[in-house]
This record gives structure tokens, sequence and C-alpha cells, in this order.
């Protein structure tokens, strides 16, 4: 893959500089999009790198870049960079694996909240019962303990039920799906896919919008 810089409009990074060559440099970009090496094209008035002149060199985010006269802000180029590789890219299946994962931790996440809240709820539904009896045992008359004692367990449910917060376990869960849902979408275009489980979309190989490589053929 190869980025081209120069001053004619169909350069990937054009500068209107007219010390720029029309075609002044490229830089290499490696097959794991790592590494960026940048070559200067013969062009007019050279290309340089940490104020030394160069024909072809590895580029890092801390090198000083000028063009002819025009001085290139490495993080504005290493942002192109990245641009210019997602836009040109057709294989995003390492991307795509990475959304089962973050599937199941969701699900995890979900099933641990609703586990926590009735773990919470039956403990509370147990000190409100135990309490109810000590106080019936120390302050009823013998006579009608027996009656009081039937409605006791229900009366521990629904004041358990009533103190415990439900809208706190919503609230929960749809802060996990609104993250979810955020993070669940086709690695290039973005589509959402929250709507689907992650194995229907590998059952699909590619994205419906961009049409992407979501699963290499074997």
């Amino acid at each position: 893959m190869t980025f081209y810089i120069g001053r004619n409009n169909d350069n990937d990074l054009k500068l209107a500089s007219p010390s720029v060559s029309g075609e002044h440099a490229r830089i290499s970009i490696s097959d794991d999009y790592q590494s960026y090496v940048l070559e200067d094209l013969d062009s007019t008035n050279g290309t340089y790198i940490n104020g030394q002149p160069v024909a072809k060199k590895e580029l890092s985010k801390k090198d000083k870049i000028i063009l002819g006269k025009e001085e290139i802000q490495s993080e504005k180029l290493f942002k192109e960079l990245k641009s210019f590789i997602h836009n040109k890219r057709t294989d995003f299946s390492e991307e795509f694996s990475t959304l089962q994962m973050l599937e199941r931790s969701f699900q995890k996440d979900k099933d641990k909240a609703n586990k926590f809240f009735k773990i919470k709820s039956a403990a509370l539904r147990l000190a409100v019962t135990v309490g109810i009896m000590l106080i019936v045992g120390q302050f009823t008359p013998r006579e009608y303990r027996i009656y009081l004692m039937g409605g006791i367990g229900l009366i521990g449910t629904v004041i358990s039920t009533l103190s415990m917060s439900e809208g706190r376990l919503r609230n929960k869960i749809e802060d996990l799906t609104v993250e979810f849902m955020s993070s669940f979408s086709c690695p290039k275009c973005e589509m959402e896919l929250a709507g689907k489980s992650w194995k229907y979309w590998k059952s699909k190989k590619n994205c419906p919008k961009c049409k992407c490589t979501w699963v290499k053929e074997n």
C-alpha cells in the first residue's frame, strides 16, 4: 500500500506550497500497517527529516518532516496515514473476531448484574424475615404468634422487593447495553450490529454495507 504526497490534486496528501513538487514523495506502508517508509521521488527541492536530506527513510512519530520548504506535522501525517489505511483496507477479519469476545463480555456482565440483584434481594428478605420474627417472638402474646408467623415470609418478601430498587438494575442493564451497542459495529464502516448475534453476522462473511471482509475464505 502506497501513500503519495505532492502538489498535484491526485495525491493522497496535497500540499499547496510551490516549493513542493507535483509528485514529491511517497510512503510505503508495510503489510501489517505498522511501519512507514518515506521516499523522495526526485523532487526539485528535496525531502528532509530532522534537518537531514533523505532519499528513503523509515518514519517515526517524533520526526520533523519537510518537503521543499513545507513542514508536515508528524501527528497530522500519521493521522492521515491511519485514515488512508482504514479506507483502503478490505480485510477486517481480525477486528471482527474481537467482537465475539465483546458480545460474551456483555452477556457475562448482564448475567452478573441480574445475579447480584437476586442475591441481594434474597439476603435482604432473610434479614427482614428474621427481624420480624424476633420482634413478634418478643412482644406478641403466645396465642397470636402462630397466626403472625404464617404471614412473616410474605411480609419479608414484600418489604425486600420494595426496598431493592429494580430501577437500579434496569439502569445498570441499560448502561451496559448502550456501551455494548456503541462498540458492536462493523470495524470499517461502523454499521451497528447489535440487533443480531455475532454468530449471525459471521455467517454473512462480509459487511452488507461497506463489503469489507469479516471472515476469510479457507
